[in-house]
């Protein structure tokens, strides 16, 4: 495959790991219509805080706004945003916008390959927007997920599907750059359907394990202990209670069900619904363990561990919950938004609420949570970042 250039449409939290790695091998363009974003690239800084100055530096992609200069491409990506809008909708006007804005920059051999999570048949429907028997279109599902330790980002599997097996094959050796396996499938549609699968179950499992979690609550059982009992059974869903924020698994289970046309009653939004409720569970269960005037402080603000990310976060919208409606003193803090302040910086306060399960929390001292507490403070450890030891000096709530 010789002159095999890249263009990266969108260079948000999925686009920029593309652009960084991809330009060892090919000549690779990352293209942004948010010019302080590209502004910033240029100079070496990741607003998304994933790679250094030196690694954005020395990656050898070319960063651009200009749109003109894309055409030199011949594989196209699309890595855009696909919000919901104000009705809780699916909007995948950003993927229909970034493949009409390359319309008069296509060549004949040309390759679009849609990342961004859509529903099915979105990429069949592109292909007749753009009407040209001598363009390919494909589907590789994203599966980025930000600063996570769980798994190494070559180590993912890149699932890519086409219905031409040439550009298939094409395909393969492309993204084999980067990821050790690749999953190939001549079925667009199937690929798009399992890209929603895979956020929806997480979904549906969190939810499962909310709903468990505050039925505990409500029958005085430790739901900590319990949890620890039954994963010692081999085949129990490795899954925990939690906020479900972001931009995947808070948003994929409604593209699904607005394409299956899903009723009320599909399990699919009773657990959108379960874990939307939350938020006001957790608000209720910190008015019932602390008092009018107290000084409460909540442990993150993102949406996940580990990132800077608080778009549709869970832990932001209970804060300003807490803060707005009720008659306590609310603060809080997050290592990865509130970079002007420490955690030493806080002090003296009757209730600490864990949120999102930082290092830079689950890495505290005994002796450090104790210098922010007061004497007979109370801990909700939500996230169960706390340090064994704790309970003996503070009232602890998993």
């Amino acid at each position: 495959m010789k002159n095999t250039t890249l263009a990266i449409i969108g260079v948000g939290y999925v686009g920029i790991n593309l652009a960084v790695r991809f330009p060892q091998f090919f000549k690779t363009f990352a293209f942004d219509i948010d010019n302080e974003k590209i502004d910033s690239l240029k100079k070496g800084i990741d607003l998304s805080e994933q790679f250094s100055t030196e690694e954005i530096s020395n990656s050898g992609c070319i960063f651009t706004s200009n749109i003109e200069i894309l055409a030199d491409a011949n594989y196209y990506l699309i890595t855009v945003p696909t919000p919901l809008d104000s009705y809780h909708k699916p909007d995948q006007s950003r993927v229909l916008e970034a493949v009409e804005g390359l319309r008069d920059y296509l060549s004949p051999g040309d390759t679009i390959v849609v990342e961004s999570t859509v529903m099915p048949g979105t990429t069949k429907s592109i292909r007749e927007l753009i009407g040209r028997d001598d363009i390919y279109f494909a589907f590789s599902p994203e599966r980025v997920s930000p600063n996570d330790n769980f798994i190494k980002f070559e180590d993912i599997v890149k699932v890519v599907s086409c219905d031409s097996k040439d550009k298939l094959r094409d395909l393969e050796f492309i993204y084999n750059k980067i990821f050790r396996r690749v999953e190939l499938s001549q079925d667009i549609e199937a690929s798009e359907f399992s890209k929603l699968l895979e956020n929806t179950s997480r979904d549906i499992s969190i939810a499962m394990m909310n709903e468990f979690y505050q039925g505990a609550l409500k029958k005085g059982i430790d739901f900590k202990e319990a949890l620890r009992l039954a994963r010692s059974k081999w085949n129990f869903p490795n899954v925990d209670k939690g906020l479900v924020g972001g931009h995947c698994i808070s948003i994929d289970p409604h593209y699904l069900s607005a394409f299956l046309e899903s009723k009320e009653d599909s399990i699919i939004l009773k657990a959108r619904r379960v874990n939307d409720l939350m938020v006001s569970s957790l608000k209720e269960r910190i008015l019932e363990i602390s008092k009018s005037g107290d000084k409460i402080l909540l442990l993150g603000k993102t949406y996940k561990r580990n990132c800077n990310d608080t778009r549709n976060s869970r832990a932001l919208l209970l804060y300003e919950e807490l803060k707005n409606h009720t008659d306590r003193i609310v603060e809080s803090f997050d290592p990865y938004t509130d970079k002007a302040k420490k955690l030493t910086d806080y002090r003296e306060y009757d209730l600490i609420v864990s949120l999102v399960a930082h290092d830079e929390f689950a890495q505290l001292r005994k002796e450090e949570w104790t210098e922010i507490l007061k004497p007979k403070a109370v801990i909700l450890d939500f996230a169960q970042v706390t340090p064994k030891g704790l309970e003996n000096q503070f009232k602890v709530y998993y």
